[in-house]
């Protein structure tokens, strides 16, 4: 055997024991990508995005104050970056939890990356961790919340009402509010709640508390010419929300922005679509006609919108991407193999695995991992160069649930993905997937244009 061959397989086995050796993170049952056990020997280290979104915490990261802060309920912890693992172990008390300090490394940039500290973090809000020598694997396990108080309004006489719901351990609040029906729902995930309770009041026409698998919903239906507003306050380990009703001052002005910008960007379609038995260019005509149509309504209510393309010519995605650059808001629309009444939503970010994508857009999604990695949306979300990825998600979301109320739309898809054509827009973009029946609806477009007016006008990406 000669001298190169030997050392080729020494280096395939050193590879291949390294690869055994990594250890897998697991958090509530679910594998978390992005551990690793390099950068401080025996510490383990996750890439921040990975781990916020395994326990459901939102976070964002301040480049001038080189600080890293996650919500999870009311408990807010931050957590200091440093440029080495030196700096980053020599700070024993590098994180704080509700304003106070606890032991913990610091955070560290490597490779564009930001990465944090899996144990420090998980205790702080309330975790388990324990290695598994077996499986090579350190489990995070973080306990159900229970509702502990649900004290609804006294009844007495007021200018408001108030509910006040406590819970004993950190968990992720979701919050949907549909001004047609004048209805907000909390939605209180990783939570649990022994039976389910109905509550009256004079501001309200109902409101109730639900056990739902592994969640609670609580529901409350205004009054005509009643609000509201929830704030949330740690209490103990865990926290607590509190809803106020009052009356209304003045009736909420849902109008359109004529200085906001809307790029609509109709998709080209493709043989990767699922869409054989549509004629060729029949899908990149129905994504266009609809988009026309929708920008017409939006313009109907006072919002600036405009077109990536208007006619059926092909564009580079590159350019289709640079036209939502300072955008309020892009949307690209495409048509997919789903059933009358179905949508996926996609949103700037990382996606697991592309596989996960609907075909319709795969070929943007194989784009974006040509030309622009996931490590590279991850640079410029540390770079400050995308404002704020979360924004994608939360609107998003009450897209979603502003289409299942207004007109029963079902959600297949709601997730993130390393798509180019949103690059331009960074958090402010969505890609949209649609039947074909659906982009030829007269009705839809208009619904639509009804709902971004309104989340605009509630501050919807701000």
């Amino acid at each position: 055997m000669s001298y190169g061959k030997h050392i080729l397989i020494i280096l395939l086995l050193q590879l291949t024991i390294t690869a055994l050796a990594q250890q897998t993170l697991v958090v509530n049952g679910e594998i978390v990508t992005g551990l690793t056990t390099s950068l401080v020997p025996g510490t383990s280290y996750v890439v921040v995005e990975s781990y916020a979104q395994a326990i459901g915490a939102d976070y964002r990261y301040n480049p001038a104050t080189r600080l890293v802060s996650f919500e999870l309920g009311a408990r807010i912890a931050s957590l200091q970056i440093y440029d080495t693992v030196a700096e980053a172990t020599a700070a024993a008390r590098a994180l704080e939890i509700d304003g106070q300090a606890i032991p913990s490394p610091g955070g560290i940039i490597s490779a564009g990356l930001i990465y944090v500290p899996v144990r420090s973090l998980a205790v702080a809000f309330g975790g388990g961790i324990s290695y598994l020598s077996d499986r090579n694997a350190v489990v995070v396990v973080f306990p159900r919340a229970n509702l502990i108080e649900a004290r609804p309004p006294d009844g007495g006489p007021s200018d408001y009402e108030r509910f006040v719901l406590a819970f004993d351990a950190p968990a992720p609040i979701q919050e949907y509010f549909n001004a047609a029906l004048n209805t907000v729902q909390f939605r209180f995930e990783r939570s649990s709640l022994a039976k389910a309770e109905r509550f009256s009041g004079s501001f309200f026409s109902d409101a109730t508390l639900v056990p739902n698998a592994d969640r609670v919903d609580f529901t409350l239906v205004l009054k005509p010419g009643y609000s509201y507003e929830a704030f949330r306050s740690p209490q103990g380990s865990g926290f607590g929300l509190v809803i106020d009703l009052f009356p209304d001052e003045t009736e909420p002005e849902i109008s359109g922005d004529s200085q906001r910008v809307i790029v609509i960007d109709p998709g080209h379609g493709g043989q990767d679509s699922g869409l054989e038995f549509l004629a060729a260019g029949s899908e990149s005509s129905l994504s266009l006609d609809f988009a026309k149509r929708l920008a017409t309504a939006l313009q109907e209510k006072s919002l600036n919108s405009t077109l990536t393309r208007e006619s059926d010519l092909p564009l580079s995605l590159n350019s289709r991407s640079n036209m939502g650059i300072g955008a309020d808001l892009f949307i690209s629309i495409h048509a997919a193999a789903l059933l009358p009444g179905q949508i996926n939503i996609y949103y700037l970010g990382e996606a697991e695995q592309f596989e996960g994508l609907m075909m319709a857009i795969r070929a943007n999604a194989e784009t974006a991992a040509e030309t622009l990695s996931t490590d590279s949306i991850r640079r410029r979300i540390l770079l400050d160069l995308v404002p704020n990825l979360e924004l994608g998600r939360t609107f998003a979301n009450r897209l979603s649930s502003e289409l299942a109320q207004a007109a029963g739309y079902n959600t297949v898809k709601n997730e993130a993905a390393p798509l180019s054509v949103l690059s331009g827009a960074a958090g402010r973009g969505l890609l949209l997937e649609l039947s074909p029946e659906d982009l030829a609806s007269a009705e839809l477009p208009t619904t639509l244009a009804a709902i971004i007016t309104l989340l605009l006008s509630q501050g919807g990406l701000n």
